[in-house]
């Protein structure tokens, strides 16, 4: 993930990374960026240890633990796989692979399916690869910085899209800032979704 949204020397890194800036910059927030898993993070806003979290696609659950700043952009994701995908819907039986806790996982339609889980993005590919899974399910930023060189031979189709943004914590309504942030949502806001190689700087 980090290659689509990271950290690195306490600045924001990765291909989503302008769309972000052009907020903060927007804002006039000089920002501290540190990598934590989102739901931490959550416990983090909610005791305000961090003013604002990052995560890759908004939810009603998360929307209980903190405000959301309005939409910035679309995120795409995808089902992947190395054999070509029919309609999921009508495929039974299909073998998924999701990081845990993934939100993803909303995306797959039997209730009753073969997931497994893993805790590192690129134990993805090597299930697909082998043959353990028959798809996986990831943001499509992320198809090239996965797959590499193979990503040519992945075949992906649509799974759905989520409104992607920021949370912000209590303390940011009491000083003003996330007033300002949410403006700054507001200018930044990228129509459509995102699609790899799409950004530059300035929003």
């Amino acid at each position: 993930m980090e290659e689509v949204v990271g950290t690195s020397k306490g600045q924001i890194s990765g291909i989503l990374a302008p769309i972000y800036r052009c907020v903060f910059d927007k804002a006039n927030v000089d920002a501290r960026f540190v990598s934590v898993p989102v739901k931490r993070g959550l416990q983090y806003l909610r005791s305000d240890q961090i003013s604002v979290l990052l995560p890759l696609a908004r939810n009603a659950k998360r929307d209980g633990m903190a405000t959301f700043a309005g939409t910035l952009f679309e995120a795409e994701y995808v089902f992947v796989s190395y054999k070509p995908l029919l309609a999921v819907e009508g495929t039974p039986g299909l073998r998924y692979a999701i990081p845990r806790s993934f939100i993803g996982r909303q995306f797959i339609p039997d209730e009753s399916a073969n997931i497994q889980e893993v805790t590192e993005w690129q134990q993805l590919v090597a299930l697909l690869a082998h043959g353990r899974v028959d798809v996986a399910i990831i943001p499509e930023p992320m198809v090239e910085p996965l797959f590499g060189a193979q990503a040519e031979q992945i075949y992906s189709r649509t799974a759905g899209r989520l409104p992607v943004s920021m949370y912000l914590s209590d303390a940011t309504e009491q000083s003003g800032l996330a007033e300002r942030i949410r403006r700054s949502v507001e200018l930044c806001r990228v129509d459509g979704p995102i699609q790899r190689g799409r950004l530059t700087d300035g929003g």
